[in-house]
């Protein structure tokens, strides 16, 4: 069953990223995803780098796995102000 985290709007970097990333593997083995969506690293929203860093841990190349791509995508709003 998937599992929604309890987190404060704008605060992630508040919680320890091994509890996000635990949250998040744990997604990843109950769905088993192909492909792969997150927010972009350029995007200014602290909540928004955070899932972005998490899921690329959580997606780390491991021995078989079944994924084939991982896509960063803009929020608009947050991203064009950023790098």
């Amino acid at each position: 069953m998937l599992e929604s985290g309890e987190f404060s709007d704008n605060a992630m970097d508040t919680v320890p990223i091994l509890d996000v990333v635990k949250l998040i593997e744990k997604a990843k083995s109950f769905i088993n995803p192909d492909i792969i969506y997150t927010h972009s690293r350029a995007d200014l929203n602290i909540d928004h780098k955070i899932v972005n860093q998490v899921t690329i841990t959580s997606f780390r190349p491991q021995t078989n796995e079944k994924w084939t791509e991982i896509r960063l995508f803009e929020t608009p709003s947050s991203t064009e102000w950023g790098n």
